[in-house]
């Protein structure tokens, strides 16, 4: 069973996604806060796995996640917030975020977050992938550092799933053999396309093939 705490300013937020997270029985609700000095205690206290946050309130904030990723350091966070500017993005990813989604996902597509954070495993929503990548939403403030992106880098899921479409698996097919929503497949492969920058399966299987990622052979004489 997964242990999680949730911290949100906002308290109807806060007990929808407790109240989402206690129907799934792979997850534990050890506890939630409102307030960020209860967040240390409560992480103290139940050890849990992943913190699920909205660092944009005015209570937590962007700082005060910092300081929970550096005291805490084997805790896993997944941000989840309304839309934001890029450059706030890209800075909680070099504040410790494992994993990035947008209050206006769906369910299953939290819930896979939140498993991909545990994991070590770098997620990130189709919303939250647009807003990163799109060079229009850069401010001349941001660092060189900031505006590489380096925190976007292939998962081991994502590498699952790259062998998987190079062996010719629909999504359907894959979300079924990796017991995940089609949606998060979805998200994966749009994620994974984008960070190498290729359009098709046919540039992704070639990326593939070139990483080692795959042998050439296996994928000219597969089924």
């Amino acid at each position: 069973m997964l242990k999680i705490i949730i911290a949100d300013e906002q308290y109807l937020t806060l007990k929808g996604l407790a109240a989402s997270f206690e129907t799934k029985k792979e997850f534990q609700v050890c506890g939630y806060t409102q307030h960020f000095y209860d967040l240390e205690p409560l992480i103290k206290i139940h050890e849990p796995e992943v913190l699920v946050i909205d660092y944009t309130g005015k209570d937590f904030g962007i700082d005060n996640l910092n300081k929970i990723s550096r005291k805490f350091p084997k805790l896993k966070i997944l941000a989840i917030t309304n839309i934001v500017e890029k450059a706030q993005v890209l800075k909680a990813m070099q504040m410790g975020i494992n994993a990035y989604v947008l209050k206006i996902c769906c369910a299953d597509e939290i819930f896979d977050a939140t498993k991909a954070a545990a994991n070590s495993e770098r997620f990130f929503c189709s919303s939250v992938l647009d807003i990163v990548l799109d060079e229009s939403k850069t401010p001349n403030t941001l660092s060189e550092k900031e505006r590489s992106c380096e925190a976007l880098k292939i998962s081991e899921r994502e590498i699952e799933i790259i062998q998987l479409v190079a062996e010719g698996l629909s999504n359907k097919e894959i979300a079924d053999k990796l017991n995940l929503s089609l949606h998060t497949i979805n998200t994966h492969r749009k994620n994974i396309m984008a960070k190498i920058g290729v359009k098709n399966t046919a540039g992704l299987v070639v990326f593939a093939i070139k990483e080692g990622i795959i042998e050439q052979n296996h994928f000219l004489f597969a089924n």
